[in-house]
């Protein structure tokens, strides 16, 4: 009776098994012989339009490009566009490839990038002002351009998302736009998903997968349970403490590369206490970046305590700034603050009380928060955390705070034009910490105009200099990039640009 049981039981479970195939992995391939695949990306959007969308996920999907490039080197390389040239850094003639057609067929041209150049101008301030562009002329394949003063930086410039080329004859450019690139859109569902499907005629070579279900899920924990179950087989971003458990599954594969993304805190020095230099060198004093990068990363990061990573032309050997409390105590003391029993008081004899704000995008940064939190009680600062959805806006809407534990990427374009214009020029709408140093923007107009790329380097480090001397920042790490995928998923790279995640190579087995 037993043996005839277990006969049955093993019937059973054949007949199920030919039904739902091997193992639980449902979303590689279809009955039509299709290669699908299911990813899950860490971010949502409602408008595809990359001119708008803050978070590029049309680039990161695949369906739009750029006219340049970020290569494995951080150089910019051209990407839709064969070459660019200029002599005095104002007059510039961009040319196209030839061969680069959209996905409905329609030839790209310079005509074509002038309109999606001018529509990103209406719409995006902050883009207008980097282009800084008095005049456009197209004809054929080549854009000359003329900027109101020397724009040395402005091929880089073009690297940014939010200038990738659609079709500007398309009639849903938030909902359906059309690119030159390896994957269109086939349905859009605001905040939750996009069915992309391959580009046939891409003209950059052959697409290996047929289909992608392109998911949006803001949860790390479920996007790692998806992963598990079958549910998926591509997932960005990790939560550190997850992938050593990932690493375990023989199915599973992990990806941790370094990146150019780091973890910061700024100071708002609109909080006349946060204008004196020698109290934020005392803040800095409290943060403990080792501790950070090992307990809170699992040393899926590195430490820093400049805005660059080593190595680039650019960058300077920012002063590693003593941690601790007996440290921060002398710098606050420096500041006239009062001490008493190794606690830190306001100069009318109050306790110092600080905002902070940060979000939960990035999961990490709530816990760094409340490490600083943590530490600053010991010298009797109360810190009190805010945790917000859209920090940019938030910081952009209000002024309510006066730290600010932020991620950014630093060096996007291969040029140390970008976050220096972005976080410390003070006309600047990124200036989140309100700086406002004459020097500085002094340096920093210089460099703008400043076409020697050894005179530049040479401006940017004076500039990094004045920031590490005014400690306008405390610079923490740079966090790795992850990812984890099915280990039938091949050709998968992970850019330390971040945006890049689909292309024409990502493949699967079925």
């Amino acid at each position: 009776m037993k043996k005839k049981y277990l006969g049955v039981l093993l019937v059973f479970c054949l007949l199920i098994s030919s039904l739902v195939g091997c193992g639980n992995k449902n979303n590689t391939s279809s009955s039509n012989g299709n290669k699908e695949l299911t990813l899950l990306y860490m971010f949502k959007t409602n408008n595809l339009d990359p001119h708008v969308d803050q978070y590029y996920i049309s680039l990161a999907a695949g369906i739009v490009e750029t006219l340049v490039k970020v290569d494995k080197d951080l150089s910019i390389k051209p990407w839709l566009l064969k070459s660019w040239d200029t002599n005095d850094s104002i007059n510039w003639t961009f040319t196209l490839k030839d061969n680069v057609t959209f996905q409905d067929g329609t030839k790209l041209d310079a005509e074509m990038v002038k309109r999606n150049i001018e529509d990103v101008i209406s719409k995006n301030p902050g883009i207008k002002k980097l282009l800084d562009i008095k005049s456009m002329k197209a004809e054929g394949q080549v854009l000359k351009i003329t900027t109101n003063k020397e724009n040395p930086s402005l091929p880089s410039e073009f690297v940014h998302p939010n200038t990738a080329i659609i079709n500007m004859d398309a009639k849903n450019q938030n909902t359906d736009p059309i690119g030159t690139g390896a994957f269109k859109v086939e349905k859009f569902i605001p905040n939750s998903s996009i069915q992309l499907v391959k580009n046939s005629n891409y003209w950059d070579g052959d697409v290996k997968l047929d289909k992608v279900n392109f998911q949006f899920n803001e949860d790390a924990n479920s996007r790692i349970q998806a992963l598990q179950s079958g549910q998926a087989d591509v997932i960005y971003r990790i939560p550190t403490e997850s992938i050593g458990v990932l690493n375990k599954n023989t199915n599973v594969k992990v990806m941790s590369e370094s990146s150019l993304r780091c973890d910061e805190v700024m100071y708002n020095q609109d909080n006349k206490i946060l204008q004196n230099a020698e109290v934020r060198k005392g803040l800095d004093s409290l943060i403990d970046r080792k501790e950070i990068v090992n307990k809170i990363m699992d040393d899926n990061a590195s430490v820093t305590y400049g805005p660059y990573i080593k190595g680039t032309p650019f960058s300077i050997n920012f002063t590693e700034n003593p941690y601790g409390t007996k440290e921060a105590l002398e710098h606050f003391e420096k500041a006239g603050l009062k001490i008493k029993d190794g606690k830190v008081y306001n100069k009318d004899g109050n306790p110092l009380k600080l905002n902070v704000v940060t979000y939960s995008n990035r999961p990490e940064l709530p816990k760094i928060a409340q490490v600083i939190q943590s530490k600053a009680k010991e010298v009797g600062i109360d810190m009190e955390i805010s945790v917000v959805e859209n920090i940019d806006q938030y910081l952009n809407d209000n002024n309510n705070w006066d730290l600010a534990v932020y991620s950014i990427i630093t060096n996007p374009r291969g040029d140390a034009s970008y976050f220096l214009n972005a976080a410390y020029k003070s006309n600047s709408i990124s200036n989140h910490g309100h700086i406002n140093n004459k020097k500085l923007d002094s340096i920093i107009d210089k460099f703008n105009t400043c076409s020697n790329t050894t005179e530049r380097n040479e401006l940017a480090k004076d500039a990094l200099r004045i920031v590490n001397d005014e400690t306008y920042s405390s610079y923490i790490l740079f966090s790795n990039l992850t990812a984890a995928f099915d280990s039938r998923v091949s050709n998968l790279t992970l850019s330390q640009y971040e945006y890049y995640v689909l292309d024409k190579d990502v493949d699967i087995k079925w």
